[in-house]
């Protein structure tokens, strides 16, 4: 038994109005007379409950009524898990929901004993949970795609594109959201393309949840889909062997970095890093490979490797002259 769940049981019978010794209390949760006693000492010093020790009985009990014990336990891991469920909460930044749930999560730290949430806020002060700014998320946008996912409906939606900003109205399928780096996505059926598409938050311009529904195709799974994504993006289109050969100098840092979810890693001969594994998503392979500035080199496919000699050339012409 854990302490928070000694803590609990203790709780629970003191509010029933009785008295118990530290020995009666050992014996009944199979601890020691100190681990009792330490837990007591911990209710009523650190989470302000109204405990005393009655020397003449030897016994302890609670002074008045004592409402439902909220906040059990709170160690130093619990102060991580609450840290980390506020690295969620900030997943959620560009949505509508942010602040309903960091207002909520607040309000579970309000609810601390004072020495307790002085400890938790000391802590939280220590720590920054970092990443890239997002664009929020439109209202609207949200919740229609929100009633696409519940209801299994069709979108309609107004979208530009990333490439040539073009904005076109697409009808999707949503079979999903994958958030990735604080970025956030939607999966579904592209009627356009005749695909799989990802599509992302901040580029849908409108969204409207059709009355049409419809049917997952080929017994679509999300997770599967994402075993062989790139940052979230993947296709039903024609899947790659990709396979990619860091320099000595990247060969280290490239160990840290994983690309998908299924990939292979060892070594060769001369100790470089050889990075492989299949993907549809070409362009998102291509982008890593250029912001590693020459560290990693595409072995195969051909198609890739030309594309990013191609992206070389370009940014080298761009900067071949004087701004």
């Amino acid at each position: 038994m854990s302490q928070y769940q000694r803590i609990n049981e203790i709780h629970r019978r003191l509010r029933e109005k009785r008295r118990f010794t530290a020995g009666y209390l050992a014996r009944e949760l199979e601890v020691s007379e100190r681990t009792i006693r330490r837990d007591l000492e911990f209710m009523r010093d650190q989470q302000g409950l109204p405990l005393e020790f009655d020397k003449a009985k030897q016994s302890w009990f609670y002074r008045g009524s004592v409402a439902d014990l909220t906040i059990a336990h709170v160690g130093p891991e619990s102060h991580l898990v609450l840290l980390i469920a506020r690295q969620a909460v900030e997943q959620f930044k560009p949505t509508p929901l942010y602040d309903n749930l960091l207002k909520t999560l607040n309000n579970i730290v309000e609810a601390f004993p004072p020495q307790l949430r002085r400890e938790h806020l000391m802590l939280a002060e220590k720590m920054r949970f970092e990443g890239p700014p997002t664009p929020t998320i439109n209202g609207d946008v949200w919740r229609q795609i929100c009633y696409g996912l519940q209801l299994s409906q069709i979108l309609q939606m107004v979208y530009r594109t990333a490439g040539d900003g073009a904005v076109r109205t697409r009808k999707v399928d949503p079979y999903g959201i994958v958030i990735r780096n604080r970025e956030w996505y939607l999966v579904g059926w592209d009627h356009l393309r005749g695909d799989i598409r990802t599509f992302y938050f901040p580029r849908i311009i409108s969204a409207e949840a059709l009355e049409e529904t419809f049917t997952v195709r080929d017994k679509f799974n999300l997770d599967e889909y994402l075993e062989e994504s790139v940052d979230a993006h993947q296709s039903k289109a024609r899947r790659f062997k990709v396979k990619l050969r860091f320099t000595a100098e990247g060969s280290s840092g490239g160990q840290d970095f994983f690309w998908t979810k299924k990939q292979t890693v060892r070594n060769d001969k001369q100790g470089r890093l050889i990075v492989e594994f299949t993907t549809s998503a070409l362009y998102a392979v291509r982008r890593h490979v250029l912001s590693w500035s020459g560290q990693v080199e595409v072995l195969s496919p051909p198609e890739l490797r030309a594309d990013v000699l191609a992206a070389a050339a370009a940014v080298k012409n761009l900067h071949g002259e004087n701004p």
